[in-house]
């Protein structure tokens, strides 16, 4: 390595200043760098990868510091670096190319393309010299560079090739299917769910597996909504076998990315933002539908983390922290069984051992499977089942091993710590702000809320230019123009903080973002484009409704469409919504996997708009009735059982004789009687009333216009049964207050009760 900086030591990118004293003479992603690829005749080489990226940082050590490497690499070529978090959109061009031409993708991605960005060759970690049939990066350097020289033609015909086929990908329109929006789609992924669950370890499939954010949610959305009881099974053994295993920072709290190994025990040690946003909200939702108190641990021991290690001081938070430390993997996290004795006391630490399955040879074994006589901590059985193995209160444990897990944080606050990826994400914050805001409410901590709220008002001050979001700011500098997941993670994060907040800046803020992502990402036919329109394109614009690492971006706008709808009554908001569902309804159909998220904002849809639950489907779900002069009122719901901590969700439909009305919710004159609804009797709130918009008339004995329903009104209702309801049948009231009234007088206003019977299962 040289003390000489390269052009990286002008960027703010955590990654690329990790490669700023590289001997590469590596450029940012840039006109400079395509400039001097024309002026100079060379090829680029574009590698992509993130701060926490563990073979990124292996490829470094042996490529990118190597002086022969760099030497090849400067005379032959311009060497581009990219933040793939930071440029989402390059990163997608470069992963799709790599897949194209290597038939896999990863991390780093190695891309050598053209001057106008046409890839073609690609790979992704490569080590330095020949290993076994697996070529070394200087003979792939050579061979490439005498390509070039020789064999131009071909090259640049094999580029042209791989950049046709990417566009043609890009511009693909996804595949049409008719008829109504339903939900047999969702009930045959959580079939499809059930067939590959591992019912020993949880989770889906088989090794290397990664938190299933968007199948727990999706699971956790239908079964707080009183649907799908396998559901159930799925949820509760996956939480816990994730909270129990070495994935999961006992220590420190938070969750690593993935386990090598089926049984969730080693894990690869990168702890990322968006993880452990997205598992606040399927940890809460486990346990409010489970009442078990490690899963509400593991929640209180991301938001601990969040707050001590990764938030920024002005309130956003950091993007992530590394796997290794002092060059080796894990090195921070890993314990010997003497150094928890010597920390602990023989006593303490023999129990503590016990508990956390800490071995002497160690539990922790490297790639060639040898012992290394360090451990990873993690439970092989639930704290209740130690604790009568070791004759005492269950409680009584949990708080001697939360003693020593505490005097373990201390000890290793004093180790090196991983490098810590600096830069605010946009996107990522949203999810975070989600997941707070969402725990806050939940579970009545007002301190989640307030972290929720820090966040949003350090996005607000610092993440828009000009009025346009931005994605990424570190220390006061700015990365691009916000892509649709900066927009749509935002906004869905600022309406859950609005709900648990009742302010009325973040819903605002919230339709803002809204309104500026359909007119920057929508397309024509349906669907959001990831690129907007004022951003270049680079080998075309992507729409996807498919989940990578994070949920698809394109059904969180759908879900943030559906929430505005509920949240104002505005149909324009549902009427975009059941477009782009229409637009993505053959994937959904031709899909068997990758879709969580969008059948999530799909189903969400069918609980929200009004009419979209096709007539058929509510035959035997009337609750209640109740008809007081030209006035009939019906509500509608499922017969079936519902828990403590679940959502049921409800639907009142009106029908107003011809020639009758009622005030809407909100009538422009303010001493006219509005139509409310209220819960009266049981044990629930009513956390969400959508009223519709009404319909603006004239009538004679008014000078102004009136809002008022007319005809069949829907008016969808969500309770929250609450935590402590007693099992067994309860009696609810809901109460519906209208004022009928015709063109020329009005009735008394009439409190209609609609009275119905829950089954309250017990947890």
């Amino acid at each position: 390595m040289t003390a000489k900086p390269n052009r990286l030591i002008h960027e703010k990118s955590p990654y690329l200043l990790q490669h700023a004293h590289n001997p590469v003479e590596w450029y940012p992603w840039g006109d400079e760098a395509f400039a001097a690829a024309r002026a100079q005749d060379k090829p680029l080489f574009v590698s992509v990868g993130y701060s926490t990226c563990h073979w990124c940082h292996v490829m470094e050590r042996e490529s990118f510091e190597n002086a022969e490497v760099a030497e090849l690499l400067n005379r032959d070529f311009i060497a581009i670096k990219v933040d793939r978090e930071e440029r989402p959109e390059i990163d997608d061009a470069c992963m799709a190319a790599a897949q194209m031409l290597a038939g896999q993708g990863g991390w780093p991605t190695s891309i050598f393309m053209t001057c106008n960005a046409e890839p073609f060759f690609a790979g992704t970690y490569f080590p330095a010299e020949d290993h076994g049939q697996m070529p070394g990066f200087k003979t792939i350097l050579g061979a490439i560079s005498t390509a070039w020289r020789t064999r131009r033609k071909d090259v640049l015909a094999q580029a042209q090739q791989v950049a046709r086929a990417i566009r043609d990908i890009s511009a693909m329109e996804p595949p049409p299917a008719a008829g109504e929006l339903d939900r047999a789609v969702v009930h045959e992924t959580i079939n499809r769910l059930r067939r590959s669950f591992d019912a020993r370890h949880g989770g889906f499939g088989v090794a290397p597996k990664f938190p299933p954010h968007q199948s727990l949610a999706l699971l956790a959305y239908e079964r707080v909504h009183g649907r799908e009881a396998s559901a159930q099974e799925m949820l509760d053994v996956t939480l816990q076998s994730m909270a129990m295993g070495g994935i999961h920072d006992h220590v420190g709290g938070g969750f690593h990315r993935y386990s090598t190994d089926e049984r969730w025990l080693q894990p690869h040690f990168e702890k990322m933002l968006y993880d452990n946003a997205l598992l606040i909200r399927s940890y809460v939702d486990g346990y409010l539908l489970l009442k078990d108190a490690e899963l509400l641990a593991a929640v209180d021991g991301i938001v601990g983390w969040l707050r001590r290690e990764m938030l920024d001081p002005q309130g956003g938070f950091y993007s992530a922290l590394d796997a290794d430390s002092e060059g080796v993997e894990g090195k921070y996290y890993l314990w010997s069984r003497q150094e928890i004795l010597d920390c602990l006391g023989l006593a303490e630490g023999e129990l503590f051992c016990r508990v956390f399955n800490v071995e002497l040879a160690g539990n922790y074994r490297e790639q060639g499977g040898e012992a290394t006589g360090l451990n990873i901590l993690h439970l092989a059985r639930p704290l209740k089942v130690n604790a009568a193995a070791e004759g005492m209160d269950e409680e009584q444990l949990r708080r001697r091993m939360q003693a020593g897990l505490q005097r373990l944080r201390e000890v290793r606050s004093r180790r090196v710590p991983p490098s810590r990826d600096e830069k605010v994400l946009t996107c990522w914050n949203g999810l975070a702000i989600a997941g707070l805001a969402y725990a806050g409410a939940r579970l009545e901590r007002t301190e989640y809320v307030e972290l929720a709220r820090q966040a949003a008002a350090f996005v607000e001050a610092h993440l828009f230019r000009d009025g346009r979001l931005m994605r990424s700011w570190r220390q006061g500098q700015f990365g691009p123009a916000g892509f649709l997941e900066d927009y749509a993670y935002l906004a869905e994060g600022l309406v859950e903080l609005h709900e648990a907040t009742h302010e009325g800046h973040w819903l605002e803020l919230a339709e803002r973002l809204s309104d500026e992502m359909q007119t920057l990402f929508a397309a024509p036919a349906g669907g959001f484009f990831f690129v907007g329109k004022d951003q270049p394109e680079l080998l075309g614009r992507l729409r996807s409704p498919f989940d990578a690492a994070t949920p698809s971006a394109n059904a969180l706008a759908i879900r943030v469409l559906c929430r505005l709808g509920r949240r104002t009554g505005e149909a324009r908001y549902f009427d975009s919504a059941r477009r782009h569902l229409q637009a993505f309804k053959g994937f959904l159909l031709q899909h068997s996997g990758g879709l969580a998220a969008t059948e999530q904002a799909l189903s969400l849809y069918l609980d929200s708009a009004p009419g979209a639950v096709p007539d058929s489907a509510r035959a035997g779900n009337v609750l209640a009735r109740s008809q007081q002069g030209p006035v009939t009122v019906e509500l509608l719901g499922h017969k079936g059982p519902a828990r403590a901590g679940q959502h049921v969700e409800l639907r009142l439909v009106l029908d107003i004789q011809n020639g009758w009305h009622v005030n809407s919710h909100a009538p422009v004159q303010k001493e006219l009687d509005a139509l409310a609804v209220e819960l009266k009797t049981g044990p629930a709130e009513l956390v969400e009333v959508h009223y519709p918009p009404g319909k603006l008339v004239q009538l004679p004995f008014s000078d102004e216009p009136l809002s008022v329903y007319e005809g069949k009104v829907e008016i969808p209702l969500s309770l929250l049964i609450s935590t402590s309801a007693s099992a067994g049948e309860q009696e609810f009231v809901v109460e519906l207050h209208a004022q009928p009234c015709n063109d020329r007088s009005c009735q008394q206003p009439g409190r209609h009760e609609l009275t119905f019977n829950v089954k309250i299962q017990a947890t």
